[in-house]
């Protein structure tokens, strides 16, 4: 949950660095309560989102620079 204020908010999304890699095979996230959940990779540079519990990706979108 990002924290916010008046006419302020932090962004909540999470950004991963990974080299020249032009493709992820899969990956496992760590929820906060601890649950590992693993996914099904993509292309790099994609905004992806997850769904908790469902271990499949419900939306992505190539980001646009």
């Amino acid at each position: 949950m990002p924290s916010s204020s008046y006419l302020a908010s932090n962004d909540p999304d999470v950004h991963f660095g990974v080299g020249d890699t032009l493709r992820i095979d899969r990956f496992e996230v760590v929820w906060p309560d601890g649950v590992r959940e693993q996914f099904e990779g993509s292309s790099v540079d994609r905004h992806l989102r997850l769904e908790y519990g469902s271990g499949s990706v419900v939306s992505q979108r190539t980001i646009v620079e």
